[in-house]
């Protein structure tokens, strides 16, 4: 029998809609930029933290990933450190044995790689690396650090007897919310009450769900591959969106009120708390939609245009050393300042107008082609699809 896997990344998703699993399962494998940038600096802070080595985030400095998309910059590096540090501070205040990018496994369905986990005489402290820096990830009762606790006494069961204590530590540097390291403290004994009477019976149930039994929801959509295509938030996002709209006439909706400056502060209330599960659910489709179009897939009445994307440096070294020759620090305040930021610090510093600073750093700069999803009315002209030019 072929067993489900339930990584414990996902137990906020899988705990919440049991059959996010199955719906998920079905779809092909996809990625993101962010979560390959993530996977880069994951695979740095483990190169770090290795026992036999144990070298300095410093020393990766310019390293480039294997796709070729990332480079270790000083951004990276102040962030790794900084789970580095934390990690390397338990060692030195607790003592005990670390392990690093370390395979648990808590049921035939639930296993996954620890970043790391330090295993002193009464403690176990796991620790979970977030280089992300768009969602704030809380440490208080984090079930996929809990997961991966109760995946790690058991699986070190006979080796690390005794626990009695565990902490959870969330490590996310570039995320200005809360501090950037953060931890949760649970006991042994709560920690195994919560798995029993929580984890395993959810863990059981998603397994077992062949996608039927679908909760849409805050956490558990935000990042489920199948939000664009679950009939359960489909059908929320309609229901949400018909207490503010009135059916379609001839197509488009149309608002129960136009008198916006007259709805009363609970009507007003009440819709502030509905729109953002909306559009969440619009974020992802046009997501979806611009990444079919990119396949290919003709979306009706919509087609792909070409756009110019951010500003960027051409080489980030040269751009550093014009703006030092013109006396401005090119790292204020933590990394390589942008294009625009240049500009104004480059005003700031020397008697020339923005349009001249503009001129001047322009053979520095370029600005790639990106490519938009917009209705058939746009007046631009059609652009070829990744599909499309990969054929060519």
């Amino acid at each position: 029998m072929a067993h489900a896997n339930l990584a414990p990344s996902s137990a906020a998703r899988w705990m919440r809609c049991p059959g996010s699993y199955a719906l998920e399962a079905a779809l092909p494998e996809t990625s993101s930029k962010a979560a390959d940038e993530g996977t880069f600096a994951h695979w740095v802070a483990s190169e770090c933290l290795d026992p036999g080595a144990r070298v300095s985030p410093v020393w990766y400095r310019g390293k480039v990933s294997d796709c070729g998309r990332f480079t270790v910059d000083d951004e990276m590096v102040d962030a790794v450190r900084t789970y580095v540090n934390a990690a390397a501070a338990v060692l030195r205040t607790e003592g005990g044995t670390l392990y690093v990018e370390q395979k648990v496994t808590l049921t035939p369905d639930v296993w996954g790689t620890a970043d790391a986990l330090v295993f002193s005489e009464r403690r176990l402290d796991v620790f979970d690396l977030k280089f992300g820096a768009g969602v704030f990830v809380d440490a208080h009762a984090n079930e996929q650090g809990m997961v991966y606790a109760a995946a790690a006494l058991l699986s070190f069961a006979e080796t690390h007897p005794g626990i009695d204590h565990v902490r959870v530590h969330i490590v996310q540097p570039r995320h200005h919310r809360g501090p950037p390291w953060r931890w949760f403290d649970i006991s042994a004994h709560d920690l195994a009450q919560w798995t029993e009477g929580t984890c395993r019976p959810a863990a059981k149930k998603a397994a077992a769900d062949g996608g039927e039994t679908l909760v849409p929801g805050e956490k558990q959509c935000q990042f489920c591959r199948a939000a664009t295509v679950c009939p359960a938030r489909n059908a929320e996002a309609r229901e949400i969106a018909l207490q503010v709209f009135d059916e379609p006439v001839g197509g488009e909706l149309v608002p129960k009120t136009a008198d916006v400056p007259g709805l009363r502060p609970d009507d007003i209330g009440q819709m502030l708390e509905m729109f953002p599960r909306v559009e969440a659910f619009i974020k992802a489709v046009r997501e979806r939609a611009t990444e079919l179009a990119h396949g290919g897939v003709e979306i009706p009445g919509h087609k792909l245009v070409t756009t110019q994307g951010n500003r960027a440096w051409k080489d980030a070294t040269a751009a550093a050393e014009y703006m030092r020759s013109v006396g401005v620090d090119p790292d204020a305040p933590t990394k390589t300042l942008s294009p625009t930021a240049a500009e104004k610090a480059i005003v700031a510093a020397l008697p020339v107008s923005k349009k001249e600073a503009a001129a001047q750093l322009a053979p520095l700069i370029t600005r790639p082609e990106a490519k938009k999803l917009v209705p058939h009315s746009d007046t631009r002209a059609p652009a070829k699809s990744a599909a499309a030019v990969f054929s060519d």
